[in-house]
């Protein structure tokens, strides 16, 4: 993983419910 994508994608993911998780993993990987 990327260092500097993996916070972000974190962050995301607390943020969003599961379904925008998964869209938000396509996004950045």
């Amino acid at each position: 993983e990327r260092v500097g994508v993996t916070p972000t994608y974190k962050v995301l993911e607390e943020w969003g419910p599961d379904h925008v998780k998964h869209f938000i993993i396509g996004v950045f990987s």
